[in-house]
């Protein structure tokens, strides 16, 4: 007889992406007092926790409060933070947080502005003789299942702690009346019951006619909580004939279990039990008194609350959003009953198709150095808006699908993407500078230019820090895979290229008058990844200083969950400025992973190897991820990707 919540009450909640920061300032806009419980997850649902290895205040009384997240996460599955206050629904996140930096993040607390307990399965039993239709003076066993008002679809953690219950509970008033045949109650009895989320209750009541007649018998609910601005009454109803003794010479028919099942807005109703009797015409205290089960003709009927029929002959309707009823009468159907008393019974239950569900997608933004980024044109299904100062834009009232979305600012890479949108969600998402022009090299006294473009032979993709010597002269390809030696005289000129990642190659070249352009591709060293994308952003002051030299990561295209990958990054110093503070970063966005080498100086020449290490998390499905790493010094900041696979 259990059977799952309806959508009645929707509680507000959202889902945290990875951030490269770990002291997050929750800001509730509409609460200025509100308390604060955080657990770590123990699994992937979030349905086992351990204690919060963080730390936050139980609560504040000025609308903000900071959680300080673990700089390593503490558990590969993330944590559980929970905001609650009087009088509104709780505010649930899965966050996996991480890192050594600060941001903030807004929300609002919601009320259900009408709140709806669904009651059906109403059975009526006589306590006294088996399938028989209620008689004077027997007892009659009343009951009904109760689902609560409060939905945990789209929750985000399954586990719920014992201290939050109240919060997730909803107060229930169930009233049982029953009237006769002229409209008179002779029977009026309430119980009050609290009903966790996500769950039923059945509840029984008792009944002893003192008369026969006919009668209606309807149950209702009324949503009580504080968490409501209104409720709205759900009802379910039986009319019953009571005999003045065992039936006799007659066909009868007993309903019992009516549901209601919706699914967007496709309706199914279905009886728990639907069972007809011939009984002989003996009394019912004779031996010879027999029962005979018969078949049952059911017939359907969908309405409108105002008893406007919508649908009718089946138990399935297709219908627009509303408040309606369904109601199924029972009658026996058989030949025994030619010209014998029937006895028909009738069930009904109100029910609410509910308007689509609408969800609110926020986009965060920041730039390589963790600043939120404004006015950034953020493209979604059709519809265009820009980030505020804080780098955020919402949009709201997205129904459940896929979505594409777009971001562009000028001086940054564009972002494309999609997402699923089943509930409230966050998109964080960091925008890369668009490359510098790549930097000349110094001129010498000679007549003509020779401009060399180095592409990696199998994706095409510019190689950067080639060493290139030509005519005794030394240069590095830039960003874009180019560079300029100025300066060389009619002839024939050697060069020679080479990189820690790729093939060796020489060759030579003629020069006859005019520059020249050369365009050639380098072949991977066995065992190195390609690069997917190379993105140098916006450097301050010294372009030329910071270069990264190589990236190794062994056995890249062979990774497993739970296994430690080691990133070797080698940098080089090549311009004329000593950096100092220069830092080495590597995170896998996707899976919430980071790693950062300690911070270095690193002067006129120098070079440097960094071993970075980034744990792949126990659940990690396999695919394609992208390592982004990044360089950073007072004085300039490199960006660069390269691909791994786990398997």
């Amino acid at each position: 007889m259990k059977k799952l919540l309806a959508i009645l009450a929707i509680l507000v909640l959202s889902i945290i992406g990875v951030s490269a920061t770990a002291d997050i300032t929750y800001n509730a806009e509409n609460v200025q007092s509100f308390n604060a419980l955080a657990y770590t997850c123990a699994n992937e649902d979030c349905s086992q926790v351990t204690s919060f290895t963080g730390s936050l205040p139980a609560n504040t009384n000025n609308g903000q409060l900071t959680v300080k997240f673990p700089e390593t996460l503490a558990s590969n599955y993330g944590y559980a933070v929970y905001f609650t206050s009087p009088g509104y629904f709780p505010h649930a996140y899965h966050a996996t947080w991480a890192g050594n930096g600060a941001t903030s993040d807004s929300f609002e607390f919601s009320r259900g502005s009408v709140c709806k307990a669904k009651v059906d399965e109403f059975t009526v039993v006589n306590d006294v003789v088996e399938n028989v239709p209620l008689t004077i003076i027997t007892q009659a066993s009343l009951d009904a299942t109760t689902e609560g008002a409060f939905s945990l679809t789209n929750h985000p953690v399954k586990y719920i702690p014992l201290s939050l219950k109240e919060y997730y509970n909803s107060d229930v008033r169930v009233t049982l009346m029953i009237r006769n045949s002229n409209g008179q109650l002779v029977k009026t009895q309430s119980t009050n019951l609290k009903i966790m989320a996500g769950e039923n209750q059945r509840v029984e009541f008792a009944w002893t006619p003192q008369q026969s007649g006919e009668y209606t018998l309807t149950v209702t609910t009324e949503v009580l909580d504080d968490q409501c601005e209104s409720s709205e009454q759900q009802r379910t109803s039986k009319a019953v004939t009571v005999l003045e003794e065992g039936p006799r010479n007659m066909c009868y028919t007993l309903l019992n279990g009516l549901k209601v099942d919706v699914e967007s807005n496709e309706v199914t109703a279905n009886l728990v039990s639907a069972q007809s009797y011939h009984a002989n015409d003996f009394l019912f205290v004779d031996s010879r008194y027999q029962l005979t089960e018969i078949n049952t003709a059911l017939k359907w009927q969908f309405y409108t609350v105002n008893g406007e029929s919508v649908s009718s002959g089946s138990n399935t309707a297709t219908l627009t959003p509303g408040n309606y009823v369904v109601e199924v009468t029972g009658e026996p159907s058989s030949v025994l009953c030619a010209g014998l008393t029937s006895l028909n019974e009738k069930l009904e239950v109100a029910f609410s198709v509910a308007a689509p569900k609408t969800y609110t997608v926020n986009f965060a933004i920041v730039d390589p150095s963790g600043t939120s980024v404004e006015g950034v044109n953020v493209e979604l299904g059709g519809a265009s808006r820009t980030t505020d100062s804080n780098g955020r834009v919402s949009y709201s009232g997205l129904t459940s699908g896929t979505y594409d979305y777009t971001v562009s600012k000028t001086g940054y890479k564009d972002v494309t993407g999609s997402l699923d949108v089943n509930g409230d969600r966050t998109v964080s998402l960091v925008l890369d500078f668009t490359e510098p022009v790549s930097d000349p090299q110094p001129p010498v006294n000679a007549n003509y230019d020779v401009t060399f473009k180095v592409l990696n032979s199998a994706t095409g993709l510019p190689v950067e820090d080639v060493k290139i010597i030509i005519a005794g002269t030394v240069g590095h390809t830039g960003s874009n895979g180019k560079v300029i030696f100025q300066g060389l005289t009619n002839g024939n000129h050697a060069y020679t290229l080479t990189h820690a990642d790729y093939e060796a190659r020489s060759d030579s070249i003629t020069v006859a008058g005019k520059d020249v352009s050369l365009t050639l591709n380098l072949e991977r060293v066995t065992g190195v990844s390609d690069p997917v994308e190379v993105s140098k952003p916006k450097i301050k002051n010294s372009q030329k200083n910071l270069f990264v030299s190589s990236v190794r990561i062994p056995s890249a295209f062979e990774l497993s969950a739970g296994e430690t990958v080691t990133l070797v990054v080698n940098t080089a110093n090549k311009g004329e400025v000593d950096l100092e503070n220069v830092k080495v970063s590597a995170v896998i966005q996707e899976l919430g992973v980071r790693a950062t080498s300690t911070v270095a100086d690193l002067d006129e020449g120098d070079r440097t190897a960094q071993k970075l290490r980034l744990t792949i998390p126990e659940n990690t499905s396999e695919g394609l991820y992208y390592v982004r790493i990044s360089l950073d010094s007072n004085h300039a900041h490199r960006v660069l990707y390269r691909e791994i696979e786990v398997i």
